[in-house]
């Protein structure tokens, strides 16, 4: 599995480019649906926690293939990629918020003391 580095992507061959742009979508899938697949592989390691910079990554491979006048498909193509993806980000966010900055009850206390129209 190659993901090929940002500044390298435009300086790609046909080969290497659409090579990395069926492996990015397999690393994709892998993430979003658990195929077991090269689950191991260090790139998908690399990515398994923040999937947000693999779709950066798919978008600026797209960009370039579609200068390049290929037609390369959508990166979250269907209804069942989308709810797998918000899924998986919801699922980050939360272990991200494990330890929150503040807490429900101080971030309540502050919207109490604001005197606005909130409903706290």
């Amino acid at each position: 599995m190659r993901i090929w580095h940002e500044k390298l992507i435009p300086k790609l061959c046909k080969k290497h480019l659409l090579a990395c742009w069926r492996e990015g979508l397999g690393c994709l899938n892998i993430l979003l649906f658990n195929k077991k697949g090269y689950s191991n592989h260090p790139q998908v390691k690399q990515y398994e926690h923040d999937i947000l910079a693999l779709l950066w990554i798919l978008c600026y491979v797209r960009q370039v293939m579609l200068a390049r006048e290929y037609h390369p498909k959508e990166i979250l193509d269907s209804d069942e990629k989308w709810e797998a993806y918000i899924k998986l980000r919801m699922e980050q966010m939360y272990k991200r918020l494990e330890i929150p900055w503040q807490t429900l009850e101080e971030q309540t206390e502050i919207l109490r003391n604001k005197n606005c129209d909130c409903e706290v």
